[in-house]
């Protein structure tokens, strides 16, 4: 039988069956419903009821607590006798993070990660928008979080935000004076796509109290935007360190306008393994090393 659909129904168990309790069990409800049903299957009994408010156990679901508890136990003493480690080994670890930093400024620490543990392997979901269920079976967020998160806050970088061009493209059209010129110039977008919790990311179509400017181009990847602006396509909304770790290509317009401060937090799920937080700790040396040799990494208050 599956561990992890084990001790999945034994902290449910343990947490009180609650429906709003699957965070603190570290699964999204989808999953832990996968999980449940995929014991129940093999049982052929009902363990959990379902309500709305507040799920119970059946009679035999409180018998197999009893007896699921020394499965886990007996699985992972039968390990520790044969390899001689406490727990069971998980080699992977699971980090989330938007396409930018997946794509570009992260590459080198994942290289050398993997060089300096062939035997771990990494999982990178590379998306600007992550669902709450993918969020609680993540290890790692490298990107902005809610603030009710449980997830442990470690640092952070900030990106402040203002309008940027290639100057081919002033060139060629000319440099706005003023936010009505920008009515005149072709103005890229993200788009409609969600970006989890920088909802305004297009705030720069905004900036005229009656007037929304149009955007002649949308792409949802921020990374395909700084890369259309270098090729003189229009004027975007840039972070001033994206474009510094870029090597300053493009040019700052109406530096007056600023936009949005976002934050991009290394945090670590309470949840995770306690044999992985030496891999994630190794992981966030390394990025450390190469963020923050260019860009300055902030420190969170330890959590209490």
């Amino acid at each position: 039988m599956d561990q992890k659909s084990l001790k999945t129904f034994i902290r449910y168990v343990e947490s009180g069956c609650s429906t709003n309790s699957l965070e603190e069990v570290g699964v999204g409800r989808n999953l832990f419903w996968q999980r449940i049903n995929t014991i129940e299957k093999l049982l052929g009994v009902q363990l959990v009821t379902r309500a709305k408010q507040k799920n119970e156990l059946t009679e035999r679901g409180r018998l197999f607590y009893e007896h699921a508890q020394k499965i886990v136990e007996a699985y992972e003493e039968a390990h520790k006798d044969i390899s001689g480690t406490s727990q069971p080994h998980n080699s992977q670890i699971t980090i989330s993070a938007p396409q930018s930093l997946a794509r570009t400024w992260t590459l080198p620490a994942f290289v050398d990660f993997l060089a300096m543990n062939p035997e771990f392997k990494l999982n990178i979901s590379a998306s600007d928008h992550i669902t709450r269920e993918t969020e609680l079976t993540t290890d790692v967020l490298f990107r902005s979080i809610a603030d009710g998160s449980t997830f442990i806050r470690r640092w952070y970088i900030e990106y402040h935000h203002g309008l940027y061009a290639n100057q081919s493209y002033l060139d060629k059209f000319g440099t706005p004076k003023t936010i009505s010129d920008l009515s005149q110039h072709t103005i890229l977008s993200y788009g409609a796509s969600p970006y989890t919790h920088f909802e305004d990311i297009d705030w720069h179509l905004y900036l005229q109290k009656n007037e929304t400017l149009q955007s002649k181009l949308s792409v949802n990847s921020t990374t395909t935007l700084f890369e259309l602006a270098t090729l003189g396509a229009g004027i975007i909304s840039c972070a001033q360190e994206t474009n510094a770790l870029y090597e300053g290509n493009l040019v700052r317009i109406l530096p007056d306008v600023k936009g949005p401060t976002f934050r991009s937090y290394f945090a670590v799920n309470p949840n995770t393994l306690p044999t992985n937080l030496k891999k994630i700790e190794s992981f966030e040396n390394l990025m450390r090393k190469y963020l923050g040799a260019r860009l300055p990494i902030i420190e969170c208050a330890p959590t209490p």
